[in-house]
């Protein structure tokens, strides 16, 4: 969030400008005031550099939605949004390894005679080596990532395969979903922040839900904002 009483010095340093010092709270600042106008501001920045770059789907609305509110809000307390974790999505190579030894079995079945009589050829012979390979490879794959933590949250942001984010960086939400092949739409979180630009969430082989997602992230952003206006009004903040 920006505060109205932040300071350019001339070596492009933000500074306190009540203090002329770089900010040495470590929590929240008793002097602190919401800069609407700036906060506004660099939301508008941000909407417009994501129409940009994301400018073929504007016309799809299907496919591009800027998020502001949110209609159905499914957690009874937002305490519920913290602590969340979603593990990594497992079930194509759950569904692979099933289907290998079917394919290896079915494969040796229909080369007996070939196999009996020695004459194999070297395009089979490489697949019945390739085979328990691969599965063997995708065993492997599983065991290492059955417990990986793709996504997890806390009362200061979330964590997204093992990057960073926090709720009050947050100013534009977008959801884009885009047909796919086979039927299974491709989809992502397009977030807007204030230092780190743009930053797309693609949520392939996660098992959270797009929807699920945005809720969790709107309602901390939005009560980080409400928060910190409040205290400003009330005069408690930093108490």
């Amino acid at each position: 969030m920006v505060c109205q009483h932040r300071k350019i010095d001339w070596r492009s340093k933000v500074l306190c400008g009540l203090t002329n010092e770089f900010a040495d709270f470590k929590k929240d600042c008793e002097f602190f005031s919401l800069d609407f106008d700036k906060h506004n501001s660099l939301k508008d920045s941000k909407r417009f550099e994501i129409e940009q770059d994301y400018d073929q789907y504007l016309n799809n609305d299907k496919a591009f939605e800027l998020i502001d509110i949110i209609e159905k809000v499914d957690f009874k307390d937002l305490r519920e949004t913290h602590n969340i974790k979603i593990r990594k999505n497992l079930d194509v190579p759950y569904l692979i390894c099933l289907l290998l030894p079917v394919l290896f079995i079915w494969q040796y079945f229909s080369s007996r005679e070939e196999i009996a009589n020695n004459t194999l050829g070297n395009i089979a012979i490489v697949s019945f080596y390739l085979i328990p390979l691969l599965f063997i490879a995708l065993l492997i794959y599983i065991y290492i990532n059955f417990n990986k933590v793709e996504f997890k949250t806390d009362e200061k942001g979330f964590i997204f395969r093992n990057k960073r984010y926090f709720w009050n960086e947050i100013l534009i939400i977008v959801k884009l979903t885009l047909p796919a092949r086979g039927g299974s739409d491709f989809k992502s979180v397009i977030l807007g922040t204030k230092s780190r630009g743009i930053i797309e969430l693609k949520l392939s082989d996660t098992n959270i839900k797009q929807e699920r997602l945005i809720e969790i992230i709107l309602l901390n952003r939005d009560l980080v904002l409400q928060k910190s206006q409040y205290l400003v009004n009330k005069g408690e903040l930093g108490k």
